[in-house]
């Protein structure tokens, strides 16, 4: 079971509020920093909190020095304004966006792809104040429904060629993860993964999909993945250093 409870420390000369993470499986504290600069600090249940602050001073380098790198990558994170001509990934290809006003379509109005032209078609009734929310949700859900088809078609090709059996798949708008499996074998992936490659949505769907095997990060969880994705290091890598490009 976890409890999460906010708190706040001074790094250096920096007020750093972070989650305090409790955990009865945990045997050890540690440390991480999402792109949003959310500080998340995990520790066993019962954990002595002086100590546990001690740790975070000891670490007073390493922590400025990645929110410092997260800070650069979040000024490289696209904000989108849904307007003609604008750049969108779609399986790491850059589609570009083409609105259409059109007449009778009704409220929804409708997305396609085609030549790595992505068409949105709004109604021309839409007042201008609510039309980059309209396209925006024109366009989300287009891409959840490609990575629905995409997600289910792929993840029964590996499930087969691994001879690993899952329970369901389902679509998530985590912001923190790409993938998770649940104790039952479900499967829940973030609908951003179609704009990567192919080879690193094959890297989250084995993830998830050894974690049916081995439920924790243990060497013989990675030792499974290294079977089905011999550079799995790079790919990981990879998908750390390239994530801030999948957002909308």
């Amino acid at each position: 079971m976890k409890k999460i409870e906010q708190r706040t420390i001074l790094i250096g000369n920096e007020w750093v509020d972070y989650d305090l993470i409790w955990s009865e499986k945990r045997r050890t504290v540690a440390v991480s920093i999402a792109v949003d600069n959310n500080v998340r600090v995990f520790a066993p249940s019962g954990f002595n909190i002086v100590e546990l602050e001690k740790f975070l001073c000891l670490k007073e380098n390493w922590i400025l020095k990645k929110m410092s790198e997260t800070e650069k990558i979040r000024s490289k994170i696209p904000v989108h304004e849904y307007k003609n001509g604008e750049s969108f990934l779609y399986m790491n290809s850059p589609v570009i966006l083409n609105i259409k006003k059109k007449k009778n379509i009704g409220n929804t109005g409708f997305c396609s792809l085609k030549d790595n032209i992505l068409t949105v078609s709004v109604a021309d009734s839409i007042p201008v104040d609510k039309k980059k929310s309209v396209i925006q949700d024109i366009i989300k859900s287009w891409y959840r429904t490609q990575a629905q088809k995409y997600l289910t078609e792929r993840v029964q090709w590996l499930s087969w060629n691994t001879g690993i059996r899952y329970s369901s798949i389902t679509l998530s708008s985590a912001r923190r993860t790409w993938g998770s499996c649940d104790s039952n074998d479900n499967l829940r992936f973030n609908w951003r993964i179609i704009m990567a490659s192919e080879d690193l949505i094959d890297y989250i769907i084995i993830h998830e999909l050894c974690h049916i095997r081995v439920k924790d990060h243990s060497k013989n969880y990675w030792s499974l993945v290294e079977k089905y994705i011999p550079d799995y290091k790079e790919k990981r890598a990879l998908l750390k250093r390239s994530a801030f490009a999948y957002s909308m």
